[in-house]
C-alpha cells in the first residue's frame, strides 16, 4: 500500500509543474500527508461492515452465561477469580499456601490450620457454587422459553447476585483468616513466589 502511494506521489510530482507544488513543502511532507489521508479509508470501510460477535459459538452452550471451565470451577469450589481483591493485595489464599507449604516452611500447626480453613472454604464454596449454577440455569431457561419479563427479571438477578456475593465472601474470608496463620515474612514470601510485584 505504501509503495503504491509513494509511486502515486512521485508520478504526481512528475506530471505537475513545480508552480503547483506549494513552496517550501518538501516531497516527504507531501508523501506523509497522502498517507495520513488515505490510510484511514480502508479501516473506515471495514468498520461499517463488521458485525461478527466475539460471543459467536457460545450460543451452542447448554448454559450461555457459563463456560464448561466456569461450571467445573464452581462445582469443585474453585476460586473463580473471586478473591483477586485479597490475593493481588498480598493476602494469601489457603489453597495456594498448602501447595507452597514446603517453600513457606509451614509449621505443623500452621499446616493444620490452613487445611481446616481450606476445607471449610471448599465445602461452603461447592454448596454456594451449585446454587449459583442453578440460579443461572433458571435465568437461562426463562430467556429460552420467553417466560421472562421486566418484573421477574429484577427478582431473578437479585437472587443470582446475592449467591455470587455469598460465594465471593466465602473465598475472601478464607484469605483473611490466613493472615492470622502466617507470619509477616511468610506472607511476603508468598507474594514473591506467586510473582506479584511489590
Amino acid at each position: 500500500m505504501i509503495t503504491i502511494m509513494f509511486t502515486v506521489a512521485i508520478g504526481w510530482q512528475a506530471e505537475h509543474p513545480p508552480s503547483l507544488v506549494p513552496t517550501g513543502v518538501p516531497m516527504r511532507i507531501l508523501f506523509l500527508m497522502l498517507i495520513a489521508v488515505t490510510l484511514p479509508l480502508p479501516a473506515a470501510a471495514e468498520g461499517g461492515h463488521v458485525h461478527h460477535s466475539p460471543y459467536a459459538g457460545q450460543e451452542l452452550r447448554e448454559m450461555k452465561s457459563l463456560s464448561a471451565d466456569d461450571l467445573a470451577e464452581l462445582e469443585s469450589g474453585g476460586g473463580w477469580g473471586l478473591a483477586k481483591a485479597a490475593e493481588l493485595n498480598g493476602i494469601p489464599g489457603p489453597s495456594h499456601v498448602l501447595k507452597m507449604k514446603a517453600d513457606l516452611a509451614l509449621s505443623v500447626d500452621q499446616e493444620t490450620s490452613t487445611q481446616r480453613i481450606f476445607e471449610k472454604m471448599r465445602e461452603d464454596a461447592v454448596s454456594e457454587g451449585k446454587r449459583l449454577i442453578a440460579g443461572e440455569l433458571a435465568l437461562e431457561i426463562a430467556f429460552r422459553e420467553g417466560s421472562i419479563n421486566k418484573a421477574n427479571l429484577r427478582a431473578q438477578l437479585r437472587a443470582v447476585e446475592t449467591i455470587r456475593a455469598n460465594l465471593r465472601y466465602i473465598h475472601l474470608t478464607a484469605h483473611l483468616e490466613m493472615m492470622r496463620v502466617l507470619t509477616e515474612a511468610q506472607v511476603k514470601q508468598y507474594s514473591e513466589l506467586r510473582g506479584y510485584a511489590r
